[in-house]
């Protein structure tokens, strides 16, 4: 899902039909904010599954009657689907991703991270890794909240960086000798959720010499 950033403030047309980009959006909570599926939103404004978009760009949010995009509202009626990896825990298991810690995890469960550590065989020095899946504990908080608390925790950190970032461009990168993702990542100014988004599909945990990446160009937004 690529943010977009601008000064411009929200602009939602009168008939809620369509909405004028703004400031900090992404393709996902613009279909959360507006109840529509992402992979509607895709297809009404013919976006690619990367949802590039632009500031003062006008999105169409509700599709012409019988038109094939009507047809992908109503079999995708999920509102703000992520396109990496799925929030949603299935049978009160997760699958860890980018920048969370068991402490995340415990904070939006209420619950203590001894307890976790427990419940999934983890030491008192062990850390989860990026793809791992976690049991967890729903006996204080609902599904429904620890979902939401885990989407606000995401929204954000794409929020902070956009604010001091945007993408010029991307570049293909080919993987050599000895390259690790946390260098080529740090050396390119990305979080490593951005690059993720940007190979979907890709193990990027597991690169081999040859593959080719995707990487976002940045630059720095003045102040």
């Amino acid at each position: 899902t690529l943010v977009v950033n601008n000064d411009s403030t929200p602009a939602v047309l009168p008939d809620q039909q369509r909405y004028e980009v703004r400031r900090g959006d992404t393709i996902s909570t613009i279909a959360r904010r507006f109840g529509v599926g992402v992979s509607a939103l895709l297809a009404l404004n013919d976006l690619d599954e990367r949802g590039l978009i632009h500031p003062g760009q006008q999105l169409q949010l509700r599709p012409e009657s019988n038109s094939a995009a009507a047809r992908v509202l109503a079999s995708d009626n999920t509102p703000g689907r992520d396109l990496d990896v799925a929030i949603q825990a299935v049978d009160a298991r997760i699958e860890v991703r980018t920048d969370e810690t068991l402490g995340h995890f415990a904070d939006w469960l209420q619950v203590s991270t001894a307890s976790l550590r427990q419940l999934n065989g983890l030491s008192s020095t062990s850390t989860v890794r990026v793809g791992q899946t976690l049991q967890l504990d729903f006996s204080k908080v609902s599904v429904t909240d620890f979902e939401a608390r885990r989407r606000s925790y995401h929204d954000r950190l794409q929020e902070r960086y956009f604010a001091s970032w945007r993408i010029r461009e991307t570049e293909n990168y080919s993987i050599r000798q000895r390259d690790l993702l946390t260098v080529l990542a740090r050396e390119r100014s990305l979080p490593l959720w951005l690059i993720r988004q940007y190979n979907p599909g890709v193990d990027v945990s597991q690169l081999q010499i040859g593959q080719v990446l995707v990487f976002p160009v940045v630059e720095k937004i003045a102040n």
